[in-house]
């Protein structure tokens, strides 16, 4: 079967030139999420599919690097065998071995081996209206019902190819919320009307009694089919309350407010006893459960059959029972616990009807446990909304005091008595009356500075030094602050919207280098806010508004505008502004401020804009700038030389 339509397979999405695709595969190895050189997590994980044979027949994995600034958006991988449907990876490879490394979009649901439902149920994930248990990493991801199929149609393939698995693959954490671990295998499954003796089995069953015995802990459970092999617990009259104890309490040992047996009666329910370590198992009555490998054997009156949960001797820690009803451990599939409940209702509406007055009391218990789960999953989900209002109010808060600390920052800023310019030292300047109109919402610091020409920053005579033997060398750049007078011409990159970056991404904190061919570290090169993981990116092209007198074509300068400097220069909070309208509302209002109808032009005239030739009617303002260096990581060269830079500091934009 192939991939979805928008997809990939494994083999043909490694000579793909696309900027983002979509794959899916089978995980058949993984790593433990791990800190990277940066401040993120990293994890790598190798997927397989039915394609990855190379020219010559041998099976082939392709690896994936995902890096993310913490383990709960990292893909939830938990076993080898879980498939995985990844949405805009990045194709890349390094030494000539391809790999798929994650971005800032991309998105990662998990199937888990053990959820994924036979071909024999295709028909009722085929319809849209019943969805595969899965899991989300942080995203917007809505899982379709072609990704659905084809992971019926993965998990079909390794149970019928179980050499996919790479030998010795280290199995995943144990623990009561993980799920059983090794490569994927078909389900035992059955309904306990059909369980024989000395036969092992995967049961969905829910528990209706718990106590502690000398072995170890006994649950009886029930999936409300009957076994004429099972205890006949027999049903009480119709007019009396009295229910019947537990087998082998004959002498009443146990009182009689704790014999009661809840039901069902007949012979549907089955004794299970659980060794260590399922004892540890956070189970507990009215939980739906799922029960891997359990062991079907004669009790000692060699008469009705019971269950044996044992360690596994392979595994001794692995726990093999779990509810279906907590989240984040593999659930079986809703389908089994539907028709399960569907069977329950029957049963004891059945009872009612003969006249049994302590059914309806029944009935009338398991609704209002019903409702009380449904009232309880009401609150956690109030109180969810209260904590994310509560986060949104300190982010609010966060951004008021960051405001307020910029308008401080300016004030520091204008009343500092001196400006770093000395290597501006006998570079040209500008009368400091110019005649002609200046932005007037546009503010400068340093106003006792004199102004320097765009032409004599980028021309300064102070680079050039001299060895003592009397040898000149240029100095790649000089730390200095000048004050100009400039004007927009230009802007990159095209789309605003792209004029904030996320600092978790990668591609743009840059991938440094490798340890090794699957190995990739990411440096973040800014202190990472932990309110706000974007940060404006983005360059201005300005020109002097008054050039030297005499020249012929205008020299431009290329202006950063990112960190600290472009908070203050927007007093603005940058933002994804794909999502974030109102942000990016705000932020073309002030742009428009800055360079007036230079936007427009480069909408007019797209591909073809050239500020030579289409002048803008902006006005010039007055900004101060900084230059200085920064490791160009870039080079082929080993030892990396300096880039020269330079960016707008010391102004703001007023509203």
């Amino acid at each position: 079967m192939p991939p979805p339509a928008g997809y990939y397979d494994l083999q043909r999405v490694q000579d793909s030139k696309e900027a983002q695709v979509s794959v899916m595969g089978v995980v058949v190895s993984f790593a433990p999420p791990m800190k990277s050189q940066g401040t993120d997590l990293t994890m790598t994980f190798t997927l397989r599919d039915p394609m990855s044979y190379d020219a010559s027949g041998i099976l082939q994995g392709l690896n994936v690097r995902f890096f993310r600034p913490n383990k709960d958006a990292l893909p939830k991988i938990t076993d080898v065998g879980d498939v995985i449907s990844l949405r805009k990876m990045k194709m890349t490879s390094y030494n000539g071995v391809p790999f798929l490394l994650s971005t800032i979009r991309t998105e990662a649901v998990v199937f888990p081996r053990d959820a994924i439902p036979d071909p024999l149920y295709m028909p009722v994930y085929s319809t849209g209206t019943t969805r595969i248990e899965h899991r989300l990493s942080l995203g917007t991801y809505v899982i379709t019902v072609a990704e659905q199929v084809y992971a019926i149609a993965l998990r079909e393939w390794t149970l019928q190819n179980q050499g996919i698995f790479p030998p010795n693959v280290p199995a995943a954490p144990t623990g009561p919320a993980v799920a059983p671990t090794g490569p994927a295998r078909r389900e035992k499954f059955s309904l306990l009307q059909a369980v024989e003796d000395s036969k092992f089995y995967d049961v969905v069953a829910e528990v209706v009694k718990e106590f502690p015995t000398s072995l170890g802990k006994d649950i009886y459970i029930t999936d409300y089919t009957q076994n004429p092999k099972f205890y006949n617990y027999p049903v009480p009259d119709a007019s009396t309350d009295d229910t019947h104890g537990v087998p082998g309490d004959e002498y009443n040992y146990i009182g009689a407010a704790k014999r009661n047996w809840p039901g069902p009666f007949g012979q549907h329910v089955l004794c299970v006893t659980l060794f260590y370590p399922h004892t540890n198992a956070n189970v507990k009555v009215d939980d739906i459960v799922y029960i891997r490998n359990l062991h079907i054997k004669l009790g000692n009156n060699s008469q009705h059959l019971e269950g044996r949960l044992h360690q596994d001797k392979g595994r001794p820690e692995q726990i093999d029972i779990y509810s279906i009803n907590r989240p984040g451990i593999n659930k079986i599939n809703d389908y089994r616990a539907g028709t399960l409940r569907s069977r329950k209702s029957s049963y004891w509406e059945k009872l009612a009807a003969e006249g049994y007055q302590w059914a309806k009391s029944q009935m009338d218990e398991h609704e209002a446990k019903f409702q009380k789960k449904k009232m309880d999953k009401a609150e956690k989900k109030r109180e969810k909304a209260e904590k994310k209002r509560e986060r949104k109010e300190k982010k609010a808060r966060e951004a008021r005091e960051k405001e307020g600390k910029l308008a401080q920052y300016s004030s520091r800023a204008e009343a500092k008595p001196s400006m770093a310019t000395e290597g501006a030292v006998n570079m040209g300047t500008m009368p400091l009356r110019i005649q002609g109109p200046s932005n007037p919402r546009v503010k400068c610091g340093h106003h006792d500075k004199p102004l320097v020409r765009v032409h004599d920053i980028l021309h300064n005579p102070n680079r050039t030094a001299t060895e003592k033997d009397g040898e000149t060398f240029e100095l790649p750049f000089i730390n200095m602050n000048c004050r100009s007078f400039v004007r927009v011409v230009d802007f990159w990159p095209p789309a605003i919207e792209d004029f904030a970056s996320s600092i978790d991404d990668p591609a743009f904190n840059n991938v440094s280098k490798l340890n090794n061919s699957s190995q990739i570290s990411t440096e973040l090169d800014m202190e990472l806010s932990q309110s706000n993981r974007w940060e404006w990116s983005f360059r201005l092209l300005v020109e002097d508004a008054h050039p030297n007198p005499g020249a012929t074509t205008p020299e431009y300068m290329q202006l950063l505008i990112a960190g600290e400097t472009a908070d203050y220069l927007l007093k603005l909070d940058a933002a994804d502004l794909r999502r974030d309208k109102d942000t990016l509302g705000k932020l073309k209002e002030l742009l428009w401020t800055l360079w007036g109808d230079v936007g427009e032009l480069k909408d007019k005239h797209k591909d073809h804009f050239n500020p030579a030739v289409t002048r803008p009617s902006n006005l010039p303002f007055y900004c101060c700038i900084q230059e200085y260096g920064v490791v160009d990581m870039q080079s082929p060269l080993v030892t990396k030389p300096y880039k020269r830079m330079h960016r707008i500091a010391f102004t703001t934009i007023n509203t």
